[in-house]
């Protein structure tokens, strides 16, 4: 028992003093130790600790590059990744998903590079069913910087917006009046509103911004129905009603603001007239086959927005940020309200063609397509990696939401700044 209950180099055992059977053992040299110093042992063990110090920091630096690399890749390849914390309310904290990832920068739009007067609609065209205005159905718009979001839907207003001397960076300067004429009518399927944008000829492109918005060429058009505003949320839940199809959602947290209830197939609490977001491009194929419309092309699009006089923005050449929903609008607000800056509208009377979301348009993307586009109603490149989106977002800024500004998303990719309109065939 005394043998087993005391050390090996003890003497005598600790409990009753006996003399130990293994009183001849000695300690090896590597254990023995000057006086009043640490045992080698204790070296030895600090030296390991250190050693396992090292190699935990080493591995720590090897898994954070590996977590950066990945979340670098999934940005850049468009997997519905980029903005975080879109709870939070504020736009100075929040960006749209896609905001910060590939979007060119793009120049001023030179003075007097489009001189033609600006297109209107014929009376005579206007359909039996549709409702026409000069002046405006809905009245004139007042709205002033401090109170841009009361526009609501107003059909066909008269509306004062800022014409500049220069480009798109032009200060505010006067702001003649511009008619817009609108034919407008109902789409039976969806309820939404549309306007009749009369068949010209549009100066596409610009001779002064990114390459891949040159060469600036002359494209004729036929007439074709536009949705006066983005498609919302009510109108994609008759939709989903309708088909089955999946709810707009993004399982990440810049997405929680506009996820859908899934088990439930509804929107977020009172954004029902807000435009529907986090649908990739074959989402809004599927509701504009539904609705018996289609995307508009890229041409089609630019055309509804700056029409035959080639603005830089839908509502003239000078920059106005109350005239849009944009990263200079409003700071404590993201998605806006379909039809809030009626002052903003195009010739023709299309609303948000500026700012609030990107919107889907049919063509694939070809930064060198303009030098080999066809000169009447082009529809694009045959195939491609990228879809083309216009017209900026609630988070950019003027650059953006000129209207020659191309951006491009895969057709997978989904996000909370982004959005479609349809157009229709004139029958």
């Amino acid at each position: 028992m005394c043998l087993r209950s005391n050390p090996p180099w003890a003497t005598t055992c600790a409990g009753c003093g006996a003399e130990l059977a293994s009183a001849g053992w000695k300690p090896p040299e590597w254990l023995l130790s000057p006086p009043g110093s640490d045992p080698p042992i204790f070296g030895l063990r600090r030296r390991r600790r250190r050693r396992q110090w090292y190699a935990a920091f080493a591995l720590l630096v090897i898994l954070c590059g590996i977590a950066y690399a990945w979340s670098a890749k999934r940005v850049l390849s468009g997997g519905g990744t980029g903005g975080t914390g879109v709870s939070v309310v504020s736009r100075l904290e929040a960006t749209p998903s896609w905001e910060s990832t590939v979007w060119p920068e793009a120049p001023e739009m030179p003075e007097g590079l489009f001189t033609e007067s600006a297109a209107t609609m014929p009376e005579s065209e206007a359909p039996a069913t549709s409702e026409q205005s000069e002046e405006g159905a809905a009245g004139t718009a007042t709205h002033g910087a401090a109170g841009h979001r009361g526009g609501g839907l107003a059909g066909g207003a008269r509306a004062s917006v800022g014409h500049g001397a220069g480009g798109a960076r032009a200060g505010p300067g006067p702001e003649p009046t511009v008619v817009v004429h609108a034919t407008e009518t109902t789409w039976d399927k969806d309820g939404a509103m549309m306007v009749k944008v009369a068949g010209g000829t549009l100066a596409m492109g610009s001779a002064s911004g990114d390459e891949p918005e040159q060469p600036a060429h002359n494209v004729a058009l036929h007439s074709f129905w536009v949705d006066k505003t983005e498609v919302t949320n009510e109108q994609y839940a008759r939709f989903v009603k309708n088909t089955g199809h999946p709810v707009p959602y993004v399982g990440e947290a810049w997405a929680s603001a506009q996820n859908w209830d899934r088990k439930a197939g509804t929107y977020p609490d009172g954004k029902g007239d807000c435009p529907v977001t986090l649908v990739s491009w074959e989402d809004a194929v599927a509701y504009a086959q539904w609705a018996g419309k289609r995307l508009p092309t890229e041409a089609e699009w630019e055309y509804a927005a700056r029409g035959s006089s080639g603005t830089v923005y839908p509502w003239g050449n000078a920059w106005n940020a109350s005239l849009c929903n944009s990263a200079e609008s409003d700071p404590f607000a993201l998605v806006a309200p379909v039809g809030s800056f009626a002052r903003g509208a195009s010739w023709c009377g299309a609303l948000d063609l500026a700012g609030n979301v990107w919107e889907w348009c049919a063509d694939w993307f070809s930064p060198t397509y303009y030098a080999e586009s066809p000169s009447a109603d082009p529809t694009g490149p045959s195939a491609g990696r990228y879809r083309v989106v216009r017209g900026g977002s609630w988070g950019s800024g003027p650059e953006p939401c000129r209207s020659t500004f191309r951006g491009f998303r895969p057709p997978e990719a989904k996000s909370d700044g982004a959005g479609f309109r349809c157009v229709a065939d004139v029958g």
